[in-house]
């Protein structure tokens, strides 16, 4: 991350993390077409936030407000953590992104009406609907980069998100300092990160196991629920 040097740099880290369940402010991944469900296709969406949705960096009520407090402090113990200087203060500047984050965020109810976040777009739709972001380095790191059918759930947050990031990254250092939690980077490209803080996944895969045959000596059938089925965190487990 602190090798990063350019918006194309930035791009290409969004799309890594992506493709190993690190989300970034965009979201991407491999989907169906809901109005055509034998058509794979890929979803772009809104992400970025830490807590759950704009509501928490937006509204005003004194229960909210502690909540942000919080989560304030939190991401300043996390850095604090990893030995960086200024925790505290860096810690208030990405609720601050995130607060510009949620501005252009949809509703949860708006993201939820079917109609709404059905927008097929191009894949040159990106550039002209959503300049900021370099799409080429992002859905190429992400290895989504070979479709021209996307379903892009919240046109006016991708946006907004790319016009922030384009406008963030005049100002910010890019050398702020990563930290995966839970889902880690693959073996090789741990290096972009400083450090890991979460659960042992292939030990509780193992563990995981044990209990299920504990529950059902005899075999049987079982169903597991996953996200990213390319997700480090998954494939350890």
């Amino acid at each position: 991350i602190k090798a990063i040097a350019s918006k194309s740099d930035y791009a290409r880290a969004l799309g890594l993390g992506l493709r190993n369940g690190v989300s970034g402010p965009i979201g991407a991944g491999v989907s169906l077409d809901d109005k055509d469900p034998d058509r794979p296709t890929i979803a772009v969406f809104q992400s970025g936030l830490g807590m759950p949705d704009r509501d928490y960096y937006l509204k005003t009520d004194p229960a909210i407000a502690s909540t942000r407090k919080a989560y304030a402090d939190y991401v300043a113990q996390l850095l604090s953590l990893t030995g960086e200087p200024d925790a505290a203060a860096r810690a208030q500047a990405i609720v601050d992104f995130e607060t510009k984050l949620a501005q252009v965020h949809w509703t949860r109810i708006d993201s939820r009406d079917s109609d709404k976040i059905y927008n097929v777009w191009t894949r040159a739709d990106f550039e002209a609907k959503a300049p900021g972001l370099d799409w080429n380095a992002f859905l190429g790191a992400a290895s989504l980069n070979n479709d021209n059918h996307y379903l892009v759930a919240q046109p006016s947050a991708i946006t907004g998100s790319a016009k922030l990031i384009a406008q963030t990254l005049k100002t910010a250092n890019p050398s702020v300092p990563v930290m995966t939690v839970d889902a880690d980077l693959a073996a090789e490209d741990a290096a972009l990160r400083k450090t890991y803080l979460g659960t042992d996944n292939y030990l509780m895969g193992k563990k995981i196991g044990e209990y299920i045959k504990k529950a059902k000596p005899k075999g049987g059938k079982i169903c597991t629920i996953e996200g990213n089925p390319g997700a480090d965190n998954i494939l350890r487990r």
